[in-house]
């Protein structure tokens, strides 16, 4: 597995950034001749043929931005996946297409709001993102590319034509804990709770102290606070005297709920498909390693 998933993130960083399908057939004969002297041809057709999806699977998504890119208005149906904070305007969503489009909506506020998992079909005006004018400015466009949103809408009209209940519930849930933990907190308490358990952004004032203080990488969600949440389920299930394989498909499906629940950080969604992986070898009776459940979990995050 360590194999095809170099092999593919190969392939996408050649594709991304070196963007010369010459020196990319280059390299890869280059590699095939000396995997050849060394007997392991079979070695260079795993690594050729997944370096050629990477390339062309990078190439692919890139193509499918650009052709978004050249649209000035939008006709869909979407289904709201995150609210934003909004503005002194509007409300502000991200909301999932077809095929995995994902867009900023923005709404006035004098137009009816929505919530998580309501499926809607807007019409409205898109606006590119704005790339960096100079060479080490910040480039939203390609922060939002990491995000895989195509871009902002400013909505015209909108209807709503259904919800995804799972959806809808836990957005629900998350804004009654969000208002419970407001309701019972300071504010820089409830800043710094709302942020680890929910995984929602916190004030930039508070944010630029624990920034300050070099402290800023305790408010990502990560594999410190997914360990906790497994060893308090492991602990509540021991407790229950449940089978060992149940409890960790239960520790699964929660970890799962719990990755919506927060909207995929990145650092969540690694730890997560880690503890995952880990945890389904325990269940299929199959040996459990570091360097492939890290090389399976990159492979996942790449696509």
């Amino acid at each position: 597995m360590i194999v095809v998933t170099i092999s593919f993130l190969f392939g996408i960083y050649w594709g991304r950034y070196l963007k010369d399908i010459a020196s990319f057939f280059v390299i890869n004969c280059c590699v095939g001749i000396i995997l050849y002297l060394r007997n392991k041809m079979s070695l260079f057709l795993v690594f050729f043929t997944l370096a050629m999806f990477g390339f062309g699977y990078i190439n692919y998504c890139e193509n499918r931005y650009e052709s978004f890119y050249n649209l000035t208005d939008i006709n869909m149906e979407l289904t709201i996946v995150k609210e934003k904070n909004e503005s002194k305007y509007n409300y502000i969503y991200i909301a999932k297409g077809k095929k995995g489009i994902y867009l900023e909506l923005y709404f006035s506020k004098k137009m009816p709001k929505y919530k998580v998992g309501d499926i809607i079909f807007v019409e409205g005006e898109y606006q590119e993102p704005k790339e960096a004018k100079n060479e080490d400015n910040f480039n939203y466009k390609e922060y939002l590319k990491q995000k895989k949103i195509y871009g902002s809408v400013k909505i015209n009209q909108c209807k709503l034509i259904g919800n995804k209940k799972v959806l809808n519930k836990l957005g629900k849930i998350k804004n009654k804990l969000e208002n419970f933990l407001k309701e019972r907190y300071s504010k820089e308490s409830y800043e710094f709770l709302n942020t680890m358990l929910l995984g929602n952004t916190m004030d930039s004032e508070i944010k630029e102290m624990f920034s300050k203080s070099n402290l800023s990488h305790i408010l990502a969600i990560s594999g410190m606070h997914i360990s906790y949440i497994v060893l308090l389920v492991d602990k509540v299930l021991k407790k229950i005297k449940t089978n060992k394989k149940v409890k960790n498909l239960v520790i699964i499906i929660l970890l799962s709920i719990y990755l919506i629940f927060i909207d995929y950080p990145i650092s969540a969604t690694r730890a997560i498909i880690m503890q995952t992986i880990s945890l389904l070898a325990f269940c299929l009776n199959r040996k459990d390693n570091f360097y492939n459940n890290f090389a399976i979990t990159i492979f996942i995050l790449l696509l």
